[in-house]
């Protein structure tokens, strides 16, 4: 029997001759591992379908270690993604994150929504906006949210917990005035700005989850 899914592909690699296997994020099912057969080949149904970020509708057969797709239909393609440098890296930094840190097989339904919407609005609006909004929600998502709420003059961030504190000590760095307006939702700042917010919040995940993501070092 078949499995009918809404899922948006978060990477790819080449398996074999001819197949690929995807990784990709289903509303029904969680994060899976999914085998495009044949998508190699010159006349493969399957090429526009199995790129990063398309978001679509899948028909999955279970066999051996891996559902393998039957049926595939576009709903979105997120083709604008890479037309722009910013956008395709804050993409693959969100598929980073999700592929990195959230358990495989996991239904996480509210958290596939905020994935949609984040790879939507880095496509058609600021994508350093788009990535600050995906990491705060994911982080208060998984129980860990940081403080924005801080009148202090100075703010800084707890290198041991990766949570923003009004009160140094040995273990914290400052964290910019301007930073933390943007990370509070201030737009009216610099590129050099954004992309130092979200180092910034590259540096919480890793303290927080234990792991390093490695795309981060692609914002220049």
């Amino acid at each position: 029997m078949n499995t009918k899914v809404k899922a948006i592909i978060l990477g790819t690699k080449d398996y074999g001759e001819a197949d690929k296997l995807a990784s990709v994020f289903c509303y029904e099912l969680g994060i899976i591992t999914i085998k495009f057969s044949g998508v190699k080949k010159a006349n493969s149904k399957y090429k526009n379908v199995c790129q990063p970020f398309c978001l679509c509708e899948l028909d999955l057969a279970q066999k051996s270690n891996y559902f393998t797709v039957t049926q595939a239909y576009i709903i979105d393609n997120h083709f604008g993604l890479v037309t722009d440098y910013d956008k395709t890296v804050c993409a693959y930094i969100v598929s980073d994150i999700l592929l990195s840190i959230v358990p495989k097989a996991k239904v996480e339904s509210e958290l596939f929504a905020l994935t949609i919407k984040a790879i939507d609005f880095i496509e058609k609006n600021s994508a350093f906006i788009g990535l600050k909004n995906f990491i705060l929600t994911f982080i208060d998502l998984q129980g860990v949210g940081l403080d924005l709420n801080l009148s202090s003059k100075y703010k800084y961030l707890d290198k041991e917990e990766g949570n923003f504190v009004n009160v140094k000590n040995i273990n914290c760095t400052q964290i910019d005035n301007s930073v933390y307006n943007f990370l509070q939702g201030s737009d009216e700042v610099s590129r050099r700005v954004m992309i130092s917010a979200c180092k910034l919040l590259n540096m919480c995940l890793t303290i927080k989850f234990d792991y390093e993501i490695k795309s981060f070092s692609l914002l220049k």
